[in-house]
């Protein structure tokens, strides 16, 4: 669970802000319930976002162990930076999965499935009153291994569509938008299974443009051909497959499912995700991001078709790493209104542990280098890189490298790394090669003048108050050494503002 409640109400600034980011206040959210958000793998947590901009987050009490609270307490986000905040109490025996998905402004549909597998939902205002409650999404008892999904199309004001899986078949109603009354209605349901034996791994609700929606199905064979890695026998044969269907306004049904993307890959059975579905930018079609396993991590695959399942393009756009001490995580991504995507990365094992890869590419014993982890911002380079610090440790095995060595062996491998396989590992890829590898500077060799100079100042300033001391002694002789340290603070902080203070943006008033 996410247990930091300002990392996702940041996230939420940046994407409900996208296209009108010309100043920002960062405000921080007191959390006193110890209130965790859903869990990183759920379909939830990145948020949501209304039409008029406000934020929706969910949150669940796990003080009391199993979860019984079955509470979901709902956070709402405005762009004026007010937070409404009001609980939604469920009704369940025992653990029970809650989700809170934004309808048209001013309602939010809460969905509960319980442990005997019913799916039911309840329709909730702004203030946190329940308007409709039992809503019955499913006709029968669903697997329970995942929530429903539950999203508006483009006209939010009409209708919203809950799909839930039920082991190989997505079950699916549409209900009309909430009426004057707070009241919503079902129009039309259904059920979508495919002809074949494959397991439904995954499924997607996309809005579409022509007031509809498409369910995009992610399935993989029962079982799976042995890995290639490990039997040494490649199969070309498809292991798990993409699925898009749609229903037009007025229709009763879906049509017939289409398969749009196709790929052979047999590592580790539940791993592939549909990580997003959305409408192109320039509305000419879809696409889905499929999440999908490698050897040293995951790939995030766009696939590219059109509502009659023909398909466009089939891109990477980005890849997590996981290998070693690395671990690259795509958090979040997220289509930009002009074209593009933009990804929020966490990248932990930077140098945080032991330098592995630079143990690696130069030939040194790992427990010669070291990292306390202690990176800072260099606020000398035009580009805000990091510094980070290593420690070399010497040997008395006449047969390893010395220290300088080591030091000159580095900072010319990082400032040749075009030529070398720096460029070609990460994060060693990401030296600046015009920075090298330089040797911590010597501190009484950088600044003993300037040391020298504040003992001189701090003599003198004690040799005055001694004297004012004795000449007067009823007198406020500490004056001088406080009017002496004004003036010293006054002169750092004139300093400060001339020299550094375009190295920390927050102290910057906003302008439009």
């Amino acid at each position: 669970m996410i247990d930091s409640f300002r990392y996702l109400l940041l996230f939420v600034l940046i994407f409900c802000s996208l296209t009108a980011v010309r100043a920002y206040i960062v405000q921080v959210y007191d959390n006193p319930d110890n209130l965790y958000f859903i869990s990183s793998s759920s379909d939830v947590k990145y948020g949501f976002t209304y039409p008029n901009g406000t934020g929706l987050m969910q949150l669940l009490n796990p003080n009391n162990g199993n979860n019984t609270d079955n509470n979901l307490y709902i956070r709402l986000l405005h762009l004026d930076g007010t937070l409404t905040k009001f609980t939604v109490p469920l009704v369940c025996d025992t653990f029970c999965i809650q989700r809170a998905y934004p309808l048209n402004d001013g309602y939010v549909f809460v969905t509960l499935t319980s442990a005997n597998k019913t799916v039911n939902g309840t329709l909730v205002d702004w203030s946190g009153r329940a308007l409709q409650s039992d809503v019955l999404l499913t006709d029968v008892p669903v697997d329970g291994k995942s929530p429903p999904l539950a999203k508006t199309n483009a006209n939010v004001n009409e209708n919203f569509l809950v799909a839930t899986r039920d082991g190989n078949t997505v079950l699916w109603k549409i209900f009309s938008a909430p009426n004057n009354t707070g009241q919503i209605t079902q129009l039309y349901g259904g059920s979508i299974t495919g002809n074949d034996d494959n397991h439904l791994v995954d499924h997607e609700i996309i809005p579409t443009t022509e007031g509809g929606y498409g369910i995009a199905i992610l399935k993989r064979i029962p079982t799976f051909t042995p890995d290639p890695l490990v039997s040494k026998v490649f199969s070309s044969s498809p292991q798990w497959f993409l699925y898009v269907t749609f229903w037009q306004p007025g229709s009763p049904q879906f049509d017939m499912p289409r398969l749009v993307w196709q790929n052979p890959n047999p590592l580790l059975d539940n791993r592939l995700v549909i990580n997003g579905c959305g409408v192109a930018v320039d509305g000419t079609g879809y696409f889905c991001i499929v999440k999908i396993p490698t050897t040293d991590g995951y790939d995030n695959v766009k696939v590219a078709f059109l509502s009659g399942g023909s398909v466009t393009n089939v891109n990477v756009i980005v890849n997590g790493t996981a290998a070693g001490s690395v671990v690259k995580e795509v958090f979040g991504i997220r289509q930009l209104p002009y074209g593009g995507f933009l990804t929020v990365e966490v990248n932990t094992g930077f140098f945080t542990g032991s330098p592995y890869e630079l143990v690696e590419l130069v030939p040194i014993d790992p427990s010669r280098i070291t990292t306390n982890k202690r990176n800072q911002p260099d606020p000398n380079a035009p580009a805000h890189q990091i510094l980070f610090s290593v420690t070399l440790k010497s040997s008395d095995d006449m047969s390893q490298r010395t220290v300088q060595q080591i030091i000159d062996d580095l900072d010319e491998l990082i400032k040749n790394k075009g030529y070398t396989s720096f460029s070609q590992e990460y994060p060693t890829s990401y030296l600046d090669e015009t920075f090298g590898f330089l040797p911590a500077a010597n501190l009484w060799d950088t600044y003993r003048f300037k040391f020298i100079g504040v003992l001189i100042g701090l003599l003198v300033l004690a040799i005055l108050y001694f004297c004012a001391r004795r000449k007067y002694s009823e007198g406020q002789s500490f004056v001088v050494i406080k009017f002496a340290l004004i003036l010293t603070d006054l002169s750092l902080d004139i300093a400060f503002v001339l020299s550094s203070a375009k190295n920390v943006p927050q102290i910057h008033t906003p302008r439009m």
